[in-house]
């Protein structure tokens, strides 16, 4: 429900920065929770995870409080007949001289979209059918580029590369979230200046050659010895950079945009839906992916246990990285400036996704 609340109150010159705050938000939770592990971290005492659970508690209290003092969507408001509540919440977004435009736009799909249902039946139309080809795909990919993977399992990530005792890995993962968090807001800052298109295919190239080239360090990283350990973790946080500056915040920006009034809250439900069904088969099959796409010889062992060699895993992700890059040629669309009302005209009209501007 985030990116799509985010994008409902935001004007359409901030929309992708506001709603690209959402994963800046996430990173700072994740770099948050790794310093969080490091307070109760003891390697002598294996029941330290518990705490490490009930901090959770804290964020949660301050989102429940601070989202009482939000208020509702405008275009939720108005689709419910309650138009003055939704001009005043435009007002406040929008100032009140463009308020009134915005409030006629609305208003104008709205009325359009009137015949229109809002079940799943609708989203099977083949007027919607490119927004929701981009709204799974975009999140399929967003997954399947591994970067959970690393977010999840940096502490063993870093141990397999040579890092010694589960604390330092977990350091070692600290610098993954602050590089997470710095570049996702650089990410924020340019999305409404580059585009859409830019970030998304600046940042998987990155990604291709940096899970390339960590492919071939964990390779060899018998012959590179110490420098071997310090170039995984260097080719790691390019990865992570170049993730956070493009799929990542564009993938829940993307769903947030794409579908029409009637069917947004579901659209976006769909691809949240999908972004944690890809998640789980991703986090599930890291290790044996790993294990599967060893080669006899490269093998790493850990206090005698056989961890297998990840090199395998991360050309999968490269691989996966560069249909990313294809895919997103036809179907990721520019929707930097463009008002929600517009899109979903596009759509009406047949358009195809690379050329929405």
């Amino acid at each position: 429900a985030v990116p799509l609340y985010i994008a409902e109150i935001s004007p359409a010159n901030k929309r992708g920065s506001l709603v690209s705050m959402f994963q800046l938000m996430i990173t700072i939770g994740v770099l948050a929770s790794y310093l969080s592990d490091l307070m109760f971290a003891d390697e002598g005492d294996m029941s330290c995870w518990r705490p490490m659970f009930y901090i959770g508690v804290v964020p949660a209290l301050i989102l429940l409080i601070g989202m009482a003092f939000m208020p509702e969507s405008p275009r939720w408001l108005i689709s419910r007949g309650r138009d003055e509540e939704g001009k005043s919440v435009l007002a406040r977004i929008e100032g009140n001289e463009a308020m009134e435009d915005s409030y006629k736009t609305i208003k104008n799909e709205l009325i359009k979209s009137e015949k229109d249902k809002s079940g799943i039946k609708e989203l099977m139309k083949p007027w919607l059918r490119n927004a929701v080809i981009i709204g799974v795909g975009i999140m399929f990919f967003q997954q399947f580029v591994g970067i959970n993977t690393v977010i999840y399992y940096s502490p063993k990530i870093f141990l397999m590369a040579g890092f010694d005792g589960a604390v330092s890995a977990i350091w070692a993962a600290v610098g993954v979230g602050v590089v997470n968090l710095l570049f996702t807001i650089v990410s924020v800052y340019f999305v409404d200046r580059l585009g859409r298109r830019k970030l998304y295919f600046t940042g998987l190239t990155g990604i291709f050659i940096s899970l390339l080239l960590l492919g071939i360090c964990f390779t060899h990283f018998s012959y590179l010895g110490e420098m071997g350990k310090w170039l995984s973790i260097i080719l790691v946080f390019v990865y992570v950079a170049f993730y956070a500056i493009s799929i990542g915040p564009l993938g829940w920006l993307i769903i947030s945009e794409v579908f029409p009034q009637k069917v947004r809250g579901l659209g976006s439900s769909l691809g949240s839906l999908s972004v944690w069904v890809f998640n789980t088969v991703v986090t599930f099959t890291f290790f044996k992916i790993v294990k599967a796409f060893t080669v006899e010889g490269t093998e790493i062992y850990l206090d005698g246990e056989n961890l297998g060699n990840p090199a395998g895993a991360f050309w999968f992700y490269a691989i996966v990285a560069l249909a990313a890059i294809i895919w997103g040629y036809f179907y990721v669309p520019e929707t930097k400036g463009v008002t929600l009302e517009k899109i979903e005209e596009y759509w009406r009209k047949g358009g195809k996704p690379r050329h929405l501007r």
